[in-house]
């Protein structure tokens, strides 16, 4: 078989018509520059702004075109709209459940703060992508990538933000040349510090520099939440988050809480290439890879830093990448779906981040910008079954206001699926039916509700239901469990006891419950399952439950909310663990 080429990739989309349907992508010179990487080919289209997703069906016929060339193991195809740099950026996105009109008076309470009428893809109001950069130990560069990164996307015209969530030792102050405290507005809303047009967020702009961090478990979650959601990001296009060495608390915490568009994994070749054949991968990159498994983020992008410092060894990169690749299979990371991509680079001198260098000829596939650039957004849960936990029931009962008198909301947020006005639904777990007769945000009536917006739901029939109970649509109901089997990554200092009781936190319900089993503890080295009566921090082991009370769930390899949970300290109130079910 031919080895595949940029020439044979041109001539497939030279067939593929141009919105004028007269000449050819090729010819009208919509085509980026093509990259070709082990079988799959990366190139985006050109096209206006305002036609963006009219151009949709362009895209997916260029990527069909492309892979079906013989040797084309996967394409990835998207729609690039130029900006110029210092042009204004697009409007601000309009949030669902904005009234349209004001007239004085309220016709219903109010319902929970929406998410927007398009599905905010990052779990994130306002932004559209979220990348993680996270390394298995400190001093890899790590923190450099993601400057370089933020700056390349930034130079590209995108509106950017970086999270320095790295608590135990935040550099972005000093690599961005920033000092001072951020402001405070209302609710306690943070303004984030800017430089270089980059909006940026660290807890060093909030503890003297000198000062030793040590946080812990709740208190590490808590702040990479109150950084990520309690900040004044405004408009995103990326934020770029740079993560704490290692493994552990806010790692699990950013990929369960946030879906993740994509995770950048810095190591370097005098790590991989110079440890002897017992140690392998480090243990933390088999960890990092092992999590992304688990959690179903779907690109991973292994960036071999430093390559500088071995004057650009071919050998050494594809030793670590033979490496990566050798343990990816073993845990089934690409069986999976998931892509994985190796970029060697040199943070320090910009190598392979925006502009290819000069030291790597030997290396053809794109830089770390152009791959950023090409990957799809993170994917959607429209396809999924209708969830609904409910947070709250209003009863306003208002007895000088005749259309509150007997008002009855079910106030929460569509965790999946969607819903419209007549959907049969179902409350668990009564099994009780009724159907949906209306929807409102705000005061505003909707003919429908789609994933993450907070709506109120009303129902025809007067049936019972409380906070934690699920609405579902009739007819794709999962069956009330009280017992449940899941992978569980054990977060506290204290071990997990099999004689404890804990609480499971499942969306919006709570359930007492006990170990039943521990079935095995896995070696992340090995991949053994290893018998264990406890759990250390950190470990990964696959568990089940016994609960006081039936949760309503599904296998988070088919729904992320209703898949994962989190384990709570009875004595404590301190989150000990995090699971994600098994089907």
């Amino acid at each position: 078989m031919a080895e595949l080429t940029r020439d044979m990739v041109l001539e497939a989309l030279g067939r593929v018509r141009g919105p004028d349907l007269d000449r050819s992508i090729v010819e009208m010179k919509m085509v980026s520059d093509i990259f070709i990487s082990d079988g799959k080919v990366y190139f985006s289209i050109n096209v206006p702004a305002e036609r963006a997703e009219e151009l949709e069906p362009l895209r997916q016929a260029a990527e069909r075109t492309v892979k079906a060339l013989p040797g084309v193991k996967g394409a990835v195809v998207s729609l690039t709209a130029e900006r110029k740099l210092g042009s204004a950026p697009p409007p601000p996105r309009p949030q669902a459940g904005a009234p349209a009109h004001s007239h004085g008076h309220s016709h219903a309470p109010a319902a929970p703060t929406p998410s927007g009428t398009q599905r905010s893809k990052t779990g994130v109001p306002g932004i559209d992508a979220i990348i993680a950069v996270a390394s298995g130990k400190g001093g890899v560069g790590k923190s450099t990538t993601a400057v370089n990164l933020a700056l390349a996307l930034k130079a590209n015209g995108l509106r950017v933000g970086i999270l320095d969530a790295d608590v135990y030792g935040p550099s972005m102050p000093r690599l961005l040349g920033i000092t001072g405290r951020p402001q405070q507005i209302e609710n306690r809303i943070i303004v984030p510090m800017e430089n270089f047009g980059i909006k940026v967020m660290s807890m060093g702009f909030l503890v003297d520099e000198g000062t030793a961090m040590i946080w812990r478990g709740p208190m590490v979650q808590s702040a990479l939440m109150q950084m990520l959601r309690e900040v004044a990001w405004g408009d995103l296009d990326v934020l770029v988050v740079d993560m704490p060495p290692g493994t552990g608390d806010a790692q699990l915490t950013m990929a369960q809480q946030v879906p993740l568009s994509g995770a950048v994994i810095v190591s370097t070749p005098q790590d991989l290439a110079l440890i002897d054949a017992r140690k392998g991968v480090l243990t933390q990159t088999r960890r990092h890879s092992y999590l992304a498994h688990l959690v179903g983020i779907p690109h991973i992008v292994v960036a071999v830093n430093k390559m500088d410092l071995v004057n650009y060894d071919q050998a050494a990169y594809e030793k670590i990448k033979a490496d990566y690749l050798a343990f990816a299979e073993q845990i089934g990371l690409q069986r999976a779906g998931h892509d994985i991509t190796f970029i060697p680079l040199s943070a320090l001198n910009g190598d392979m981040i925006v502009d290819r260098g000069e030291g790597m000829d030997w290396y053809t596939g794109p830089t770390l910008i152009d791959l950023l650039e090409a990957v799809p957004a993170a994917h959607s849960e429209q396809s999924e079954d209708f969830r609904f936990p409910v947070q709250f029931v209003c009863r306003p009962h208002a007895s000088d206001d005749p259309e509150l008198h007997d008002f009855r909301g079910f106030m929460g947020k569509v965790e999946s699926g969607e819903i419209a006005v007549g959907d049969a639904v179902t409350a668990l777990p009564s099994g009780q039916s009724s159907k949906v007769k209306a929807i409102q945000l705000g005061s505003e009536q909707l003919p429908e509700a789609i994933t993450e917006q907070s709506v109120t739901l009303l129902l025809e029939d007067e049936i019972d239901i409380s906070r934690g109970d699920m609405i579902v649509k009739t007819g794709g109901a999962p069956e009330p469990v009280k017992q449940i089997e899941a992978f569980v990554c054990w977060l506290s200092e204290t071990p997990l006891s099999a004689a404890r009781t804990y609480i499971i936190r499942h969306t919006t319900r709570e359930s007492k419950a006990k170990v039943g089993e521990i079935s095995y503890k896995v070696d992340v080295n090995t991949l053994e399952q290893l018998p264990s009566q406890g759990l250390a921090m950190n470990d990964i082991a696959r568990i089940s439950f016994r609960l006081a009370q039936p949760l309503m769930v599904d296998a988070y390899s088919r729904n992320r909310a209703t898949g994962a949970f989190i384990v709570i300290d009875e004595s404590t109130n301190n989150t000990v663990g995090a699971g994600m079910i098994t089907g």
